[in-house]
């Protein structure tokens, strides 16, 4: 997967827009992008409850740099998505999320494993894979990841 280059086109998906948007900042003047894929092999509710966590990292990062994108895609089953729709919706989380109902984003990225092992990667200004892990569940990927934006 390393160097792969990742197709991210979000036009098919609705996205749910945080009641409060912590980070606004125009897009153009992002090196990396961080992939947060979260697929119908899991469980959505948790992955939605998680935002917590992520919420807490991603200030950490924002603090250290300013130069990470982030990209939250939720593929849930068909007869699911109105249900991660409202928790999404329910949540205080201040950064916008996408529902890709369609899986295009699965469509487009054929070649990325279907372990959850792999769903969480960065990307660097090309939208190619330069780190792949969760830096929420691993110390090591956690020290990758800011030695990898450079903080």
């Amino acid at each position: 997967m390393m160097y792969k280059e990742v197709l991210l086109d979000t036009v098919d998906m609705e996205i749910i827009n945080p009641r409060r948007n912590v980070y606004i900042s125009d897009d153009s003047d992002k090196v990396f992008t961080l992939i947060v894929y979260y697929d119908e092999s899991e469980c959505m509710s948790c992955n939605v409850n998680n935002l917590n966590e992520w919420h807490r990292f991603l200030t950490q990062v924002y603090n250290a740099d300013n130069s990470v994108k982030v990209c939250f895609v939720f593929a849930p089953e068909i007869g699911s998505v109105d249900k991660i729709r409202v928790l999404l919706q329910s949540q205080c989380f201040g950064h916008p999320v996408f529902v890709d109902s369609a899986h295009v984003f699965e469509k487009a990225n054929p070649w990325i494993p279907k372990e959850s092992i792999f769903h969480i990667f960065l990307l660097d200004k090309n939208n190619k894979i330069v780190l792949i892990g969760n830096p929420l569940q691993n110390q090591k990927i956690n020290q990758l990841f800011f030695e990898v934006i450079g903080k």
